[in-house]
């Protein structure tokens, strides 16, 4: 019985460390992507390449800054995050509704980081701040709907994304910091009160 146990623990071990490498490795390739490399967006005269990735490194980034801007960040930290909980053991519940989530969580970031600036200095590099799939995205939601119901699309959307991925409830955030500054203001008060009837206890000097 124990054999079958170590044999898959020992696959979830390798599965985890093999998605891990691959999440660093584009993580590396997005911090240090250079415009001036050669991709199959661009051509560059000069020689070598700074991507700490290599060639593979400088097309990794380039294709994701590109379809999804700075919200590109996002697929490394997710396959991070999936290393570790595979590396730790943990029972790793893929559902279709989370890949969905996910998607909707890329795509609302995306479009709101391109709904008015196509473009922005980040890292030392100007990089498309939402990519082709922000950037449309926006661009199609304020055609129709207008600014603001494009926002109250988006932002919905993304927070809905969060509370599924990462089962976090804005109600009862909402709730407990409510309480919390109840019960600072109680505390306050209280505290208030108490001083104010030291003062009037205290005997007054001539």
């Amino acid at each position: 019985m124990e054999q079958p146990d170590k044999q898959d623990k020992l696959k979830t071990e390798l599965k985890g460390m093999a998605i891990g490498v691959l999440g660093i490795f584009i993580l590396i390739a997005l911090l240090s992507f250079n415009s001036s490399d050669p991709s199959s967006n661009s051509y560059s005269s000069e020689a070598g390449v700074r991507n700490l990735g290599g060639r593979l490194g400088a097309q990794t980034a380039d294709l994701f800054l590109m379809v999804f801007g700075i919200a590109s960040y996002l697929i490394p930290c997710s396959f991070i995050y999936f290393a570790y909980r595979m590396l730790r053991f943990k029972e790793l519940r893929w559902r279709l509704y989370k890949g969905i989530a996910f998607i909707g969580l890329l795509v609302s970031l995306s479009a709101l980081f391109a709904f008015n600036i196509e473009l922005t200095n980040f890292l030392g590099q100007r990089v498309p701040t939402g990519g082709a799939i922000g950037f449309k995205t926006s661009e199609l939601l304020r055609k129709y709907l207008g600014v603001s119901g494009a926002l109250l699309l988006l932002i919905p959307m993304l927070a809905a994304s969060l509370m599924v991925l990462s089962r976090f409830s804005f109600v009862l955030f909402a709730d407990w910091w409510i309480s919390v500054m109840q019960d600072k203001w109680t505390r306050f008060r209280q505290r208030r009160e108490l001083n104010r009837e030291i003062m009037e206890k205290e005997p007054k000097t001539a």
